[in-house]
């Protein structure tokens, strides 16, 4: 994998909140104290039956447990969080010799596995595939939205569409015309740069991007609009209205619908 690809699986594990379920003591503190570095929320439980309440509580994005613990195991405390969210990602930590505890998690649908004793880069390594996976579908899921949009749209007027549809999104969104003057903008995109949205409203969003940066972005706007590329992805710091800085990811497209363009803005924690 190169670099880049790296980095972007590395900065999106940071915004994922981590449930670690072990009975161990010694185990949990040393593996929590590693875990707490590369992922945005760890959360602790120390059986099945507190990693189940903990998962209702918190509604971590990745979870991994070991098998083995007292009051209820893993793979029962995985079964029942399947049935709630058949969607959540759980790592298990196994044994080799544990093949019948294997082919439960198989039919549960574990969706990795981490082998005893626990190799930290082989973990690391895990929960990065996984945060992969993980970005993956978000980006099938806002484009199926998109599309939504689209068919809506048609039915519709523009503003009350991108109400029902990104209003509440965790990730900020922009639609600017051609010359990049912002036609919408969502709550969370003012949340994140301090500015009330009707402030935002026919400013160029390239002016919230950092001057060093600035040229750049000019740059592969252009190459966008003339067709070169197909999209821009990229990381990018912002300037708030307070003249405070934050990293973010940064998604623009065509918006076909507008004849304009679509940014998408996901803020890097750590």
């Amino acid at each position: 994998m190169n670099d880049a690809k790296l980095a972007q699986d590395q900065n999106y594990l940071k915004t994922l909140k981590v449930l670690y379920v072990e009975d161990d003591a010694d185990t949990r503190m040393q593996s929590s104290e590693f875990l707490r570095r590369p992922v945005g929320t760890l959360v602790t439980a120390v059986n099945g039956e507190d990693g189940f309440d903990r998962f209702l509580e918190h509604s971590p994005d990745i979870i991994v447990t070991d098998i083995l613990m007292p009051v209820m195991d893993g793979l029962e405390m995985a079964a029942k969080i399947k049935a709630v969210n058949k969607n959540v990602s759980i790592i298990v930590i196994t044994a080799f010799e544990q093949s019948d505890y294997l082919m439960r998690a198989i039919n549960i649908g574990i969706d990795r596995y981490v082998t005893k004793p626990i190799d930290n880069r082989m973990l690391i390594d895990t929960l990065l595939k996984t945060a992969r996976n993980l970005r993956a579908e978000e980006q099938l899921s806002l484009k199926q939205k998109w599309e939504l949009a689209d068919m809506s749209i048609k039915n519709q007027k523009l503003q009350d569409a991108l109400s029902i549809i990104f209003e509440f999104s965790p990730t900020g969104i922009i639609l600017a015309d051609p010359r990049g003057l912002i036609t919408y903008s969502n709550k969370r995109t003012s949340e994140m740069l301090g500015y009330p949205i009707e402030e935002l409203l026919g400013n160029d969003y390239l002016e919230y991007i950092h001057t060093d940066e600035l040229e750049n972005c000019m740059e592969r706007q252009q190459q966008l609009l003339a067709g070169t590329i197909r999209n821009i992805e990229d990381e990018r710091v912002f300037v708030r209205k307070d003249r405070t800085f934050f990293k973010a990811r940064i998604t623009v497209s065509l918006y076909e619908a507008e004849n304009g363009l679509v940014c998408l803005i996901t803020e890097v924690t750590g």
